[in-house]
């Protein structure tokens, strides 16, 4: 795969605002949806706030992919690309992203996204995972001809994904602060760092990388 050590990153709730994306597709559609972002976003399960059902919810993410108003256009968060092209040049960046929607095959999800990071010059390589991200890491590095490469540190929005990952390799954990990861809404790995954005996760894994390369 790589002799620079890797950086394993979300994308959902990281790089690509989906959350505010679906919120704002959501008041289109009509449902009412709370203005501030600690109020529309609760828990991990947001959508219940606006007395959304699980169903609704995914039949409304199918019609917003469908008409090309979910995953395809919103900019990154703010700052990050800049940091993100510098960590690339002393770190793999391997994206590891579970997006599931009843209907659409993993493959064309798959294309999408990186149509996506095409569009907006992302650095990295993509993996799409339909499954427990645990095991998407397990596959990365089963695949590897170098299964000793040093992993710098995981970005995650979701304690539990961080959980997953951290329970096959031993790396720096940073949880990126949204308001559904917030303390009293999810269990947090033991170890966890938060970090106020994206880019202050991402400097932190800067200095990792100089440190290591």
């Amino acid at each position: 795969m790589t002799t620079k050590p890797v950086a394993l990153l979300d994308l959902d709730g990281v790089l690509y605002p989906f959350a505010d994306e679906f919120a704002e597709y959501a008041a289109y559609k009509g449902w009412r949806v709370p203005r501030s972002r600690s109020e529309r976003f609760p828990n991990w399960n947001f959508y219940e706030a606006w007395g959304m059902t699980t169903p609704e919810f995914l039949a409304l993410y199918r019609q917003g992919y469908e008409a090309e108003r979910l995953l395809h256009y919103s900019e990154p968060e703010y700052d990050a690309l800049d940091e993100l092209r510098q960590l690339a040049q002393v770190a793999a960046i391997v994206w590891i992203t579970h997006r599931a929607i009843p209907g659409v095959e993993t493959e064309r999800l798959e294309k999408t996204t990186q149509l996506w990071f095409d569009r907006y010059s992302v650095p990295g390589d993509l993996i799409v995972s339909g499954h427990d991200k645990g095991d998407a890491v397990l596959d990365l590095f089963t695949l590897s001809p170098e299964k000793h490469v040093p992993i710098i540190g995981i970005v995650e929005d979701k304690p539990e994904n961080l959980a997953m990952m951290a329970a096959v390799c031993h790396a720096p954990m940073f949880l990126v602060d949204q308001p559904w990861n917030r303390p009293g809404h999810a269990d947090i790995p033991v170890g966890t760092i938060r970090m106020l954005s994206f880019w202050h996760a991402l400097r932190a894994l800067l200095q990792i990388a100089v440190g290591v390369y």
